[in-house]
């Protein structure tokens, strides 16, 4: 097992971190950028699939943890919205989160925490009656999701399309958020409702 204290193989350490870095940016297809690649971490784990026609910013010092899954793509039917993803500074993205921005933007600004499986979704299939759903392109009713600088979503709360979470918001572990969440509210449940206020 390598481990990092080892002084002997410290120059093996670095290589490993080098490559799993090289194998995170080459698991991507599309336009992914860091404002500076030495800053913020996308853990090995965690599983990013962004097309070739979308664009895609992590901001410095940001992180994707374990087990993540990011998927940006544009609907392949056509049509639709284009999709993106802009990651703000010093935010995290939790383990087992499901980030999919596709048929839409998320913008998730500065130091913002995603609690362990958390979904944001940017889009939502249409359910017209004369057609399968899975051969229908995405709705472009409702789509993106804003996410505002300083808001803590807690484990598991999904975030349905066309919301925006206020700055310094907190979004309370389980809930479904199907409205705009004002700045400095604290909300929970399902449907996710104002319960109290940030002092």
């Amino acid at each position: 097992m390598l481990r990092e204290d080892e002084p002997f193989r410290q120059d093996l350490w670095q290589l490993r971190k080098e490559a799993r870095a090289v194998v995170a940016q080459f698991r991507t297809r599309g336009r992914l950028r860091r404002e500076n690649p030495g800053m913020g971490r996308i853990d090995h784990r965690a599983r990013l699939e962004i097309s070739s026609d979308v664009d895609v910013s992590i901001g410095q010092g940001s992180t994707i943890d374990a087990y993540a899954l990011v998927h940006v793509g544009n609907d392949r039917r056509g049509g639709g919205v284009a999709s993106a993803l802009h990651i703000g500074r010093h935010s995290a993205i939790g383990e087992l989160c499901n980030v999919r921005a596709t048929g839409g933007v998320i913008r998730i600004g500065d130091d913002v925490l995603l609690g362990q499986g958390v979904s944001l979704v940017a889009s939502n299939h249409r359910t017209d009656r004369d057609h399968l759903i899975c051969e229908l392109p995405w709705s472009t009713e409702r789509t993106g999701v804003t996410v505002g600088h300083g808001v803590w979503l807690a484990a598991n709360v999904v975030v349905l399309p066309g919301i925006t979470i206020g700055d310094g918001a907190v979004v309370g572990a389980g809930s479904v958020v199907t409205k705009d969440v004002p700045p400095m509210s604290i909300v929970a449940g399902v449907p996710a409702r104002v319960i109290s206020e940030r002092q």
